[in-house]
């Protein structure tokens, strides 16, 4: 099986499914994608194996992509009282304690059962809903101790709405937030409703004139003085600005820049050049998916919608327990696109992986859509659809949006053929499932649902290719990414944007902003200067900084389906040597030459040099290397901080020495690590000549654009700043050390600001 068919297994053992496949494929149609569900559907054995897995989906892992599958969570998802009940005892018992040192940490618990709390709530009848609004404006309570106040209020706005009874106490506690925001004008409307509505008794009245003496002061004070803008602005904490050209998105190419363009060959098919000459850092595409997913295990941390981060405040879906979103926009708009058709049963979409994305696709299309498309696709040619990227933006409709990404290629002609077959075969279970267990297909008939199960299937084939994985980025302390701590969250697939080209060496970085109530926008920036008329280039994974060539090959083959042609490619291929053979070399122990084949002969790694020609002794490399290993693991995780630890740090480097040249990644690592020592017992001048060869080493390796060498100058110029000097040893202006490593750091970064 091959590694894109990873991203699809069979529903039956492997040893089972290789049978059926043989036995069945010889009448297994190949005309056309609906024809092919037609025969799932038709063929008794195979239509039972369906209809059983649409029984009992959460049991079969049907299809599977590993980090989609392996994140599967199985929770009932039907709301549930009881645990409403239980989370709710919990969270008031916590509250109503008396304060203390813990109250901090109290009140975050107590923030913890309400979130579970009102995830189980019921919201079916009248009854539900108000009980549910006591728990939004319990949370309300919780969210105003932790100054939470913008939380608070959407709680407040929330209870009100599901009727909660005693709304005097919330009305009050908005009053009380707007006004600890000195938005005194706001407070004062608030007050004046709760008087002139009379939703509180003669006991509240002495609150309200204290909130109303309160916001008189607040008033008068706000029209005496000026807030002046140093009192508002830490420049210590202000971001550098950089004199970037503005983005504006072009009128005929939806969601790309106007310095780009969309063209058509025969030998590059479609493809992005430049329409004008493009800088370092300017903004080429800023796209949100046509449809995404989140992973199973992210449903607790991200919106389910959106993708933001939850961080503590959390909007249920009104009738499974499953899902989370950051806003009440969220909710009603995936329950209006997609989730009113899976709601209570996504646990049996999480085990059929990318074809989930697949799913999600034709359900923000719609079944007429679909049909639409799928008829004016027949007999459309490549260079054609080209026209459905050329729309007008003010005349772009869903119908347009939808036909652009049923146009992007599916490869299911270069695929194996046991690959279709799981492909067809997942797709089948899927439209089984939502024809037998869902509302999608009502009224529609056979061969409608064929069609429509058909464009499914183009979709879990355009997959394999075109998806694109969503992360999430950490930050540092001092609020920049890290690269190296992105996590993956889910999948999502963005036209335009797909119709760039691979290169293994890119023009461009790729990044997601993450926006509450659109979120998970993909933003598109130079690394380099592009010249006008040249191709925009993206990378689909292999980078010749960081992969050999033939690895490189194998995967843009087997997943992508072409044979890549790139400079750096046809250069490596030339010279039979990959790019980083250099950076995996070892020492000659003898004349120190580098040795870049470890299978340079039959007898083991041998010196290339003529004058030499000695075996290296691979066992003794293996001790040494054992051994070296063993001393910074220790001196890393034990004793960090300690001089011991340190003095393990450097006799693993000299160790290192020894095996490896100057050039190899582990010295670069190594010497990365005792600079991290030295800073960490406080003698950062000792630290610099071993972070400034780590740096030249990054330089050397990922090149002098990459984030990589941005994020290791950044530590450099903090470590000369912290020194106090204006300079370091080369004479290199630390401003300008510090100038550069910034704008690297932006071409990376997914903020657009």
């Amino acid at each position: 099986m091959s590694d894109s068919a990873r991203h699809v297994r069979s529903c039956t053992e492997e040893g089972v499914f290789v049978f059926e496949y043989n036995k069945n494929f010889s009448k297994y149609p190949t005309s056309s994608n609906s024809d092919r569900i037609r025969f799932f559907f038709n063929h008794p054995q195979l239509r039972k194996e369906l209809e059983n897995w649409t029984k009992d989906g959460n049991k079969v892992n049907h299809v599977a992509d590993t980090e989609l599958t392996s994140s599967v969570v199985n929770n009932d998802p039907h709301k549930n009282q009881a645990v409403t009940k239980n989370h709710r005892t919990l969270g008031v018992s916590l509250f109503v304690k008396a304060d203390d040192e813990r109250k901090p940490i109290r009140l975050m618990e107590c923030l913890q059962h309400f979130n579970y709390a009102i995830l189980h709530s019921s919201f079916a009848t009248e009854v539900d809903r108000i009980e549910t609004s006591k728990l939004f404006a319990n949370r309300s309570a919780v969210f105003f101790d932790l100054t939470k106040f913008d939380e608070a209020l959407k709680d407040i706005e929330i209870a009100l709405q599901l009727g909660y009874p005693f709304k005097h106490k919330v009305w009050i506690r908005k009053a009380r937030i707007l006004l600890l925001q000195k938005k005194y004008k706001e407070a004062f409307d608030t007050v004046k409703f709760i008087q002139d509505s009379q939703i509180v008794g003669t006991k509240e009245m002495d609150k309200i004139e204290e909130i109303i003496n309160s916001v008189t002061k607040g008033l008068t004070q706000q029209n005496l003085e000026k807030i002046p803008e140093s009192a508002i602005t830490n420049p210590v904490l202000t971001k550098r600005k950089y004199n970037k050209r503005s983005y504006e998105e072009n009128p005929s190419f939806q969601y790309a820049s106007k310095r780009l363009n969309i063209a058509y060959n025969d030998q590059l098919s479609r493809h992005v050049i430049a329409s004008e000459n493009i800088q370092p850092g300017d903004i080429l595409f800023e796209e949100v998916p046509f449809a995404s997913i989140l992973l199973p295990n992210k449903y607790d941390h991200f919106c389910y919608h959106c993708h933001a981060s939850l961080d503590d405040y959390i909007i249920p879906c009104k009738v499974c327990s499953e899902v989370r979103y950051c806003s009440e926009e969220c909710g009603n708009i995936s329950w209006e696109e997609y989730h009113s058709v899976e709601c209570l049963h996504t646990s049996l979409l999480q085990n059929v992986g990318l074809a989930q994305l697949a799913v999600r696709i034709v359900m923000v299309a719609g079944v007429d859509e679909i049909l639409n498309t799928v008829k004016k696709h027949q007999n459309l040619n490549l260079e054609d659809s080209v026209a459905y990227f050329r729309v007008d933006k003010s005349k772009v409709e869903r119908s347009i949006n939808y036909q652009r990404i049923y146009s992007l290629l599916e490869h299911s002609d270069k695929m194996k053929p046991m690959d279709n077959f799981i492909y067809g075969k997942t797709a089948a279970g899927v439209t089984h499932w939502l024809r037998e267990k869902t509302t999608f297909f009502n009224g529609r008939s056979d061969e409608e649902i064929y069609l429509v199960g058909g464009a499914i299937l183009h979709h879990i084939c355009q997959l394999i290719s075109n998806a694109q994985r969503l992360y999430s980025f950490c930050r540092d302390e001092y609020g920049e990414f890290i690269e190296e701590e992105r996590s993956i969250i889910g999948s999502g697939i963005y036209a335009s944007t797909s119709l760039m080209n691979h290169s293994c060496d890119p023009n461009i970085s790729t990044n997601y902003k993450f926006l509450p109530g659109e979120g998970r926008r993909l933003v598109v920036k130079a690394i380099r200067e592009i010249p006008v008329y040249a191709e925009v280039l993206n990378s689909y994974g292999p980078h010749y900084r960081r992969h050999d060539v033939r690895s490189r090959q194998s995967a843009l083959s087997e997943q992508y389906f072409f044979e890549c042609g790139c400079d750096p490619c046809q250069i490596e291929l030339d010279k039979m040597k990959s790019f980083v053979e250099e950076f995996e070399s070892l020492n000659c122990p003898s004349c120190t030459f580098p040795i870049y084949d470890p299978k340079s002969s039959l007898n083991g790694p041998q010196c290339p040099n003529r004058n030499c020609g000695v075996l290296l002794d691979l066992e003794k490399n293996e001790r040494l290397l054992t051994e070296a290993q063993e001393l910074r693991d220790k001196g890393w995780n034990e004793l960090y901080g300690t001089m011991e630890g340190h003095n393990m740090l450097h006799r693993s480097y000299e160790i290192y020495q020894k095996i490896f040249t100057p050039r190899n990644w582990r010295i670069a690592s190594a010497e990365d690590s005792l600079a991290r020592s030295f800073i960490s017992l406080r003698q950062k001048d000792k630290a610099l000549p071993y972070l400034k060869r780590s740096i030249e080493n990054v330089a050397a390796r990922f090149g002098r654009t990459s984030n990589e060498y941005g994020v290791e100058l950044c530590k450099y110029v903090q470590i000369l700043q912290s020194l106090g000097k204006s300079e370091d040893d080369e004479g290199q202006k630390v401003e300008v050390l510090m100038d550069t490593s910034f704008s690297i750091l932006e071409n990376y970064s997914p903020s657009t600001d």
